[in-house]
């Protein structure tokens, strides 16, 4: 990689930590994939910073009791309605929800095409709509 490519990363992404950090976690590479991964780095430094921010106001007292008992009731929803699903769909579900494993990540795992993966997402979440009460759902998002 060149000073030129790198310097057009930093443009490109705007962040030079982040070209930086992805810099290191690639080694030498393409200035398309180093793009690539600093987007990746600035997105989970901003999730990291936006998780410190609503700690703090959980902190401070801004949490209403109402939302809290409101937020319960739809994550208890939300499980009831997963351990529902059918063991090959709850298996997707919780490695793209809970583990946060790419549909990618998925697929070579298991051996199968991602596109089937993307399927059984969908197809999981048309089930999920139909378990999960239409009270919950405006909650959800």
């Amino acid at each position: 990689m060149t000073d030129k490519d790198y310097i057009l990363a930093v443009r490109a992404v705007g962040d030079r930590d982040a070209v930086h950090q992805a810099y290191l976690e690639l080694g030498e590479c393409d200035a398309g994939r180093l793009v690539g991964r600093a987007r990746l780095r600035r997105m989970d430094e901003h999730r990291r910073l936006c998780r410190i921010k609503q700690a703090d106001l959980d902190c401070a007292g801004g949490i209403d009791p109402v939302d809290v008992a409101m937020k319960q009731e739809v994550c208890h929803q939300v499980r009831q309605a997963i351990t529902k699903l059918s063991p090959r769909y709850r298996r997707i579900v919780l490695l793209r929800w809970i583990d946060g494993l790419s549909p990618k990540e998925i697929a070579r795992r298991y051996g199968i095409p991602v596109q089937t993966i993307y399927t059984q997402l969908r197809r999981a979440e048309e089930v999920l709509r139909v378990l999960i009460p239409s009270t919950c759902v405006g909650a959800i998002r």
